[in-house]
């Protein structure tokens, strides 16, 4: 269900991709990126208040406005470190960019999952009833035990928190984002 809800994710970005040879002839890279960071955001803020009741739809929406938004801004991206460089060194400004990007990745996974990690700590301390094993146990495909109604739903409200938590923290990156990209100067078309 996880790879189903997250393939109008690439599908999209597929798409998308085709369109910013146009879009970069026409706008500046900040006008581009600001309205499509600021649709992301708005497509996450759902996320905050999920239960685990919501339809399957809205994680195809949410991937669908992920892809498309990520296969205009990073495509964008490549093309222009290809152009803003001189000739010679193309190779590097596009090998740069893939590591950042592969780090970038690298680093969030860790900090997304420190993040799950202590807000599932922090309900586990404040509820007694409940250990971390068992959090793991209810979490894990393989281990899921059914602890009857009362237990299920407490730790559905735990692990939700902790889901919460980390689309909290990517609302923040995302006011980041828009915020440095609303205060970058450059204006120019890049051609």
């Amino acid at each position: 269900m996880a790879g189903l809800a997250v393939t109008p994710s690439p599908v999209m970005w597929l798409i998308m991709s085709f369109f910013v040879c146009y879009l970069i002839k026409k706008y500046a890279p900040k006008r581009i990126t600001i309205p499509i960071v600021t649709l992301m955001g708005l497509s996450y803020i759902p996320l905050i208040f999920i239960t685990k009741n919501v339809s399957i739809i809205i994680f195809y929406i949410i991937a669908g406005i992920t892809g498309a938004g990520l296969g205009i801004v990073i495509t964008m991206n490549t093309l222009l470190s290809q152009r803003v460089v001189p000739e010679d060194s193309v190779g590097v400004a596009s090998s740069m960019l893939t590591l950042g990007r592969t780090l970038g990745q690298t680093l969030m996974t860790g900090i997304f999952g420190l993040i799950f990690n202590l807000s599932i700590n922090n309900s586990v301390h404040i509820s007694n009833s409940i250990s971390f094993e068992q959090i793991n146990n209810f979490i894990s495909s393989t281990n899921h035990a059914y602890l009857g109604n009362k237990m299920d739903t407490v730790m559905s409200t735990i692990v939700l928190k902790g889901m919460h938590s980390v689309f909290e923290v990517v609302l923040i990156i995302f006011i980041i984002i828009l915020v440095i990209n609303i205060l970058d100067k450059n204006n120019e078309v890049i051609k």
